[in-house]
């Protein structure tokens, strides 16, 4: 009896600590899987907590690339990541040794082939045949390979592909089953293993979009002193400013950047003599400069004078000159390259009564009934089309390799659908800034108009838009905690109306909420990705089973219960209405539910302590909006002929 309980516990430790990995697992992106899978036995990689494997790489591929652009790198990023896993899991590191190597190699049972290397090219895996940005995982009767695109291995390249490196924590998640959700030691899910078999396998996948820009919104949730003093008593190992959790969650860039491009200060400080021609004056003489900040200021897209500075400022930009203007380049915030420009409006809505009355605006009629009738944000869509139209033929003849990328933002965020300016040049891209995705995507009449908007789009510049700036909810906790899971559905409400370049999220990173941060840049690398799974997955794992579905629960309110009364408001420009009495009770009850249910000194309260830390005000401030009650006073009317005695009785 005593020896069939032995065997019965070794037999659950052992489940415990080996690792039956699913490569379908719905929690993950899907892959793409082989045709013909590969032949051979399993591959005991890790047996009883002892490694049989090294990590082969070839590291002359990226040695042209200094030691200051470490962070650049993609196969040497690559092998740490994979020897961090490992460490974290099996306790062990394993040991990293030159594929070419072997003497070395064959001291080992298995390989782990980290990049493009001999061994890779033997077994018909070329690195530049695979998609940028994307990897292969493939096994074989010695080992393993993991091989991305990877522009790393080019001393002259044209855009960053890290392949091997996505490569490498799609392997850690999928194969080792660990989860990364936030920056320090507690931010990320690391499985207590001791045995890793390898079955026959071969999959690849890449990203849907080039560009998935987080870096600088990851450094602003990790740039404030109060916020790394706050959630550093309970997250260990953050340092201020440190973006490199971005290369855990996938980000990446293809394209050059498109925003506010130039910064009309360094237009000023560049040309003080042309301030004129720079900023607009409306017809009543009013001067939109603001020398403070800035807010305030208009480009003078009516001046085609305006249009010509530009083309020299760029010029000068790509021409590598030492001055633009008066300004020192290497001062100058401006996006030019070759075959690539930025050009976006200031922050500063111009309003109708500042143009209308502009001589050119009328003589030209570029604002016009139909203009009028459309939303708001059209107003302008003539007056920037005939500039874009100008500054387009200019690039064309000067610098044609070039393609503008237009913030379409404010007023110009609509297209012209002015039969004069309906159909664009050849040489735009659109970077489209609307309002009201991911918020309202799953509002039909605003996933409609939203529809309609980026088809006229298509329709005007006739190719897909470029990229997409999707906005947060800043004052709205409640919807800032899940906003990031709706990011999926804005591609698939576009399919071909939408390019490939990005869909950047204007949304800082908040320790508390971690899982809308990381919901929206797994959609951006897969808007197939499973959200609802994905995150179902890590309460238990996160958090232990007992308070799994409590937080569970907990988070299905805030994104659907709570979203959809937000969503059915009437008034939308209420930033965070007065939620259901019930609804906030349950989220509150719940809490108290999981906090009890986890041990006070454990890795899971800590979790915990992170994500409550912003609930309890703002449910307190949610409670006491449902007590205000407007007070109501009774007043008489007097009749004709009454009069009012004072005379002190309260009557």
């Amino acid at each position: 009896m005593f020896k069939s309980y032995f065997v019965a516990v070794f037999l659950l430790l052992f489940m415990l600590c080996a690792r039956a990995y699913d490569l379908n697992n719905p929690a993950l992106s899907p892959v793409k899987h082989a045709a013909a899978p590969p032949r051979h036995a399993p591959l005991g990689f890790v047996e009883a907590g002892r490694l049989n494997f090294a990590i082969l790489r070839d590291s002359s591929g990226e040695a042209h690339l200094p030691r200051g652009q470490a962070s650049s790198k993609s196969i040497d990023a690559a092998v740490k990541a994979l020897q961090l896993s490992f460490s974290k899991c099996f306790a062990q590191t394993p040991e990293i040794i030159e594929a070419a190597d072997q003497a070395a190699r064959e001291k080992f049972a298995y390989w782990l082939v980290v990049g493009d290397c001999a061994l890779a090219r033997e077994q018909g895996i070329q690195w530049r045949d695979i998609p940028e940005q994307g990897f292969v995982i493939k096994s074989f009767e010695r080992g393993l390979f993991i091989v991305g695109h990877d522009t790393t291995l080019l001393e002259d390249r044209a855009s960053l592909s890290r392949g091997s490196l996505y490569g490498a924590y799609d392997f850690s998640e999928r194969v080792l089953g660990v989860r990364y959700f936030y920056p320090g030691d507690i931010g990320t899910y690391w499985p207590a293993l001791s045995e890793l078999e390898i079955r026959p396998l071969s999959y690849s996948d890449s990203p849907r979009f080039m560009n998935r820009e987080g870096a600088y919104h990851l450094w602003l949730g990790l740039s404030k002193d109060e916020d790394l003093a706050k959630y550093g008593a309970w997250v260990q190992g953050l340092k201020k400013g440190d973006r490199s959790f971005g290369d855990a969650l996938r980000f990446g860039a293809k394209y050059p950047g498109s925003s506010h491009s130039p910064r009309p200060e360094d237009m000023a400080l560049a040309f003080p003599e042309q301030l004129e021609t720079i900023f607009y004056t409306s017809a009543e003489g009013k001067f939109f400069y603001n020398p403070k900040q800035h807010l305030g200021n208009l480009f003078n897209v009516v001046d085609l004078k305006f249009a010509d500075l530009l083309i020299e400022v760029w010029k000068a930009k790509i021409n590598g000159d030492k001055m633009i203007g008066a300004l020192p380049a290497e001062k100058f915030q401006l996006g030019a390259r070759p075959n690539w420009i930025s050009f976006g409006n200031c922050d500063t809505y111009q309003q109708e009564a500042d143009i209308v009355n502009d001589p050119v605006v009328k003589s030209l009629n570029l604002i016009t009934d139909l203009d009028r009738a459309r939303p708001p944000r059209a107003l302008m869509a003539n007056v920037y089309a005939r500039f874009y139209e100008y500054v387009c033929r200019r690039l064309a003849q000067e610098l044609p390799q070039a393609q503008l990328c237009i913030l379409a933002y404010y007023n110009a965020e609509y297209a012209p659908v002015d039969p004069r300016f309906k159909k664009m040049p050849g040489n735009i891209q659109v970077n489209l800034c609307n309002g009201t995705v991911p918020k309202y995507i799953s509002v039909p009449e605003q996933r409609r108009a939203f529809q309609q908007e980026v088809r006229q789009w298509v329709e005007s510049t006739g190719k897909p838009v470029h990229r997409l700036w999707l906005y947060d909810e800043y004052r709205n906790p409640y919807v800032r905690a899940v906003i990031g899971e709706f990011v999926h559905e804005v591609p698939k409400a576009l399919g071909k109306d939408l390019g490939d370049g990005a869909l950047f999220l204007d949304s800082g990173f908040q320790f508390p909420y971690y899982s809308s941060f990381y919901a929206a840049f797994r959609s951006m690398w897969n808007p197939d990705w499973d959200v609802q799974a994905g995150l179902d997955e890590h309460w238990a794992l996160f958090y232990g089973e007992k308070a799994a579905p409590f937080l569970r629960e907990f988070h299905q309110i805030l994104k659907h219960e709570l979203m959809d009364f937000y969503h059915s408001l009437a008034e939308r420009k209420v930033a965070v209405p007065t939620y259901p009495a019930k609804a906030i009770q349950r989220l509150e009850d719940l809490l108290a539910s999981a906090e009890s249910s986890i041990s006070p000194d454990s890795v899971e309260m800590r979790r915990f302590k992170v994500f409550s830390a912003p609930w309890a005000e703002n449910i307190r401030v949610q409670k006491a909006a449902q007590s205000y009650k407007l007070p109501l006073y009774s007043a008489a009317r007097l009749r004709p002929g009454e009069t009012v005695n004072l005379d002190g009785l309260a009557d």
